[in-house]
């Protein structure tokens, strides 16, 4: 990838709205590089990281021939799944996983000792990353949720449910 030239980017955003539109369309805007912007409205963020791999997906399947030299995607999609959906020339793809917040320790709602956390869709952005390593360059808003992010997955990476007895 020459880092001076235009680039054709494929840019995925499950939750388009708020604080997440504003950082695409401004990248975009502001950018030298093409985009193809897929998105889906910004409600129910729960539901659009587990179906937005598979919607993203099918639509760029859907596109053909159409190519691209890198695929941008947010944490918002679970960019495993969509690497294995996807045709093989875009799965392929230098690829960036931007962190705009951290599910690990995105703020749970009541008294912290009251609700155990669900870290299923940080456990969703942790296998993201480990899907390619080495291509997926990870990418956070700030260095300190770029260090917590890091910091949490390691802590977890073996976690799992207590067997039933």
């Amino acid at each position: 990838m020459n880092s001076g030239k235009s680039l054709k980017v494929l840019a995925l955003n499950p939750f388009h709205g708020g604080s997440h539109r504003a950082f695409l369309d401004g990248w975009n805007q502001r950018s030298r590089h093409q985009f193809t912007v897929l998105t889906l409205p910004p409600s129910h963020w729960k539901w659009r990281m587990r179906h937005a791999a598979a919607s993203f997906a099918f639509e760029v399947n859907d596109l053909g021939n159409q190519s691209w030299d890198i695929v941008f995607a947010t944490d918002m999609c679970n960019f495993s799944e969509f690497q294995g959906l996807v045709r093989k020339d875009v799965a392929d793809l230098p690829s960036v996983i931007y962190f705009h917040e951290n599910q690990f320790s995105y703020p749970s709602r009541g008294d912290s000792e009251s609700v155990q956390r669900d870290l299923h869709f940080a456990m969703t952005n942790f296998i993201s990353v480990l899907s390619e390593p080495i291509r997926n360059p990870l990418h956070a808003v700030s260095r300190y949720l770029n260090g917590a992010w890091l910091g949490e997955g390691a802590k977890r990476r073996s976690m799992r449910p207590m067997e039933a007895t």
